[in-house]
């Protein structure tokens, strides 16, 4: 593989499994306020970088033969799309943090186009940690200010600058803020996990009145979800390595009803499901209920139910009932655990959707 297009497959992967929290779709209609850029927000642009932040500083790297100018280049991140150049979404001062050059925390850097693999390596060797890839060609970092120039007298750095706790906080909690109306939320937190996190941990469950769902981890992430006074969502966004704050919405059963909307077996006024049939209409597809005409399909996932190759659930059995054959081939965990018995059931109930029959009544 070329270096160009191993390039392109890092881009791929990376913004995979960026939060959804970070990124937001291109969007052709709308505009952001934007303010200058900030003091703190380093440039390269051809303007002079002022103050301490040009001492013991080499100039920029050029790009790449081959590869365009950096004009143009937007961020991509939840509140809307912006050029950085031109300066940041205007937000409240309390929303705002000044980093001082030796302070480590969540910053954002921008290279001038596609990244090149010793960009990557560069950002390493430099003192940065890598948290997130974000569009177009930046990343979400953790480090010093410092780390961020020696990472800018190795490649062609376009921007860089301060993760603002107004990045971190989803749109609907800003305008909640906006209301000045004490109430308590919940929200779902995101933070890197970063050398010293428990010191954030300690704060965010310091200021919760309630956790609804201790820390996990997730990637180079902890998750956590929590209901905090409103008044403390600025103080929560600010707090070191925060990445992500988002409403909790309490999960509902809605699933079955849905095939049943979807399969359009509704009332007579069309406002809900009118009852069983979503079996009936699969049939009226052309889909069979011959054991021996069923599709062979291959679950990879941790294992089903006990770790054995005899299910226990009648949906694992042909016909749904017990008595008959089972259809369970074999039975293995892909994961790192050697046993297949699927204690955290996501096996299970994947099988269960994708294989199981099940005709009986009710939801």
């Amino acid at each position: 593989m070329s270096r160009a297009k191993h390039a392109t497959l890092r881009n791929l992967v990376i913004a995979g499994i960026v939060l959804a929290g970070l990124v937001t779709p291109v969007h052709s209609e709308g505009a952001l306020v934007l303010d200058q850029p900030h003091k703190h927000s380093r440039l390269w642009n051809g303007k002079e970088i002022k103050g301490k932040e040009r001492e013991n500083e080499r100039e920029p790297k050029e790009l790449p033969k081959g590869l365009n100018s950096a004009a143009g280049i937007l961020l991509h991140l939840r509140l809307g799309s912006f050029d950085p150049l031109l300066g940041e979404p205007f937000a409240a001062t309390k929303l705002r943090r000044e980093m001082a050059q030796e302070e480590i925390g969540l910053r954002l850097v921008q290279f001038s186009g596609p990244i090149q693999d010793e960009w990557h390596e560069a950002m390493l060797a430099s003192g940065l940690e890598v948290v997130s890839y974000i569009p177009d060609y930046a990343y979400l970092v953790w480090g010093s200010g410092s780390s961020v120039n020696r990472l800018a007298s190795l490649v062609p750095l376009r921007w860089s600058g301060v993760y603002q706790p107004y990045y971190a906080l989803h749109p609907s909690l800003i305008e909640t803020l906006k209301l000045h109306k004490e109430e308590e939320v919940a929200v779902n937190v995101q933070l890197y996990a970063y050398a010293g996190v428990d010191t954030t941990l300690h704060a965010i469950q310091k200021q919760a009145q309630k956790i609804i769902a201790p820390p996990y981890p997730v990637l180079n992430y902890l998750n956590l979800r929590i209901s905090v006074p409103s008044s403390q969502l600025t103080a929560l966004a600010s707090l070191p390595g925060v990445v992500n704050i988002e409403p909790y919405a309490i999960p509902k059963l809605l699933d079955e009803v849905q095939t049943q909307i979807l399969a359009g077996n509704l009332n007579a006024a069309g406002t809900q499901p009118s009852g069983p049939g979503y079996l009936a209409w699969l049939q009226s597809l052309g889909f069979p209920t011959n054991p021996n005409e069923y599709p062979i399909i291959d679950i990879t996932d941790d294992g089903i139910e006990d770790g054995d190759d005899t299910p226990i659930h009648p949906d694992f059995f042909e016909l749904g009932n017990t008595a008959n054959p089972d259809r369970l081939v074999y039975n293995y965990n892909w994961t790192s655990d050697p046993s297949a018995n699927g204690v955290g059931g996501h096996g299970t109930i994947n099988a269960s959707i994708a294989v199981g029959y099940n005709n009986s009544s009710g939801f």
